[in-house]
């Protein structure tokens, strides 16, 4: 007697299991590649680093000293400082940011900025970029709610042929950010206001509207307005990155519940005016700006 031929039902029943393991092999990969979006790696494994697809990535083991770490500049003659102080002011940074050296968009330039940001090597930087850089937390707060709304009707009019958000959102270098809050009134209030009212994590999707000084504004209201967008979020590592990991915590700008990071100590060099809503030298403003950027080159798989 024949065997009995299985039924559809059957078939689909067997190959379920396999695609399920494609499934969640095909998401592995996907958090493998962007790091879980700008979450820490960490929240990919549990507590103990382990993962159903994903294999733990040792070097986070072995280079996790994020102690702040000083890096003296070797000394210069009379005449090369002079270049180097040429140099940096055709840099164009705003007053109180003293490092020489231009950092761009793409960073990359690990060498330079490993030391700037007193880390004691570049494994040790990206393992904490990777690991322990704040966190966005997507729970939106009441102070961003009608920023929200505002974007969440941008992009309906995306959806119905309008401008495109991305398109709008241009990528600005890191100093272009510092200069924009030192050197707009509008951008810097609205920036020093994120500082003084925001209490954890939060993101912000910053539309001109929400900066413009008013009628002779020349800025597109609708528009997501880039580099504020930028200083909005680097602020909030200012104001809540962590020296160490840990999995439980939650982020938040109170320095009595953890050890933060910032402000840098007066020892690492470097600026140290609080001229950034009375808490931050505008050195540890573009250190954090670099720090954030770093982290997008880190998320989408540009350094190692």
């Amino acid at each position: 007697m024949a065997p009995k031929r299985k039924g559809k039902g059957q078939a689909a029943a067997a190959q379920a299991p396999c695609a399920f393991e494609d499934a969640q092999a095909e998401h592995a990969k996907v958090l493998s590649k962007w790091h879980h979006n700008f979450q820490s790696v960490k929240r990919i494994f549990d507590a103990n680093n382990q993962h159903p697809v994903l294999a733990w990535p040792g070097w986070f083991d072995t280079n996790n000293d994020y102690s702040i770490t000083s890096h003296p500049n070797p000394p210069l003659s009379d005449v090369k400082a002079g270049k180097q102080a040429k140099e940096h002011e055709k840099f164009g940074y705003p007053n109180g940011v003293l490092v020489n050296f231009l950092f761009k968009s793409t960073m990359g330039a690990s060498n330079e900025l490993a030391p700037y940001l007193a880390f004691k090597g570049i494994l040790e930087m990206n393992s904490y970029i990777d690991i322990i850089a704040v966190d966005q937390d997507l729970s939106f707060q009441e102070f961003v709610k009608p920023f929200n709304e505002d974007f969440e009707g941008l992009l309906e009019e995306h959806k119905n042929g309008g401008v495109n958000p991305g398109k709008a959102l241009a990528k600005p270098s890191p100093i272009k950010c510092l200069q924009d809050y030192s050197r707009d009134g509008s951008v810097q209030r609205f920036i020093d206001q994120v500082v003084t009212l925001c209490t954890k994590p939060t993101f912000i999707p910053v539309l001109n509207k929400h900066i413009a000084s008013g009628g002779l504004d020349s800025r597109a209201p609708r528009q997501i307005a880039p580099k504020a967008f930028v200083l909005a979020h680097t602020v909030q590592i200012l104001l809540s990155a962590p020296m160490t990991w840990d999995y439980t915590r939650e982020y938040f700008r109170d320095r009595t519940i953890y050890p933060h990071r910032f402000p840098t100590p007066p020892e690492v060099g470097g600026g140290t005016n609080t001229c950034v809503a009375d808490l931050f030298s505008m050195e540890d403003l573009y250190r954090a700006i670099c720090m954030f950027y770093q982290l997008i080159s880190r998320r989408i798989g540009r350094t190692a």
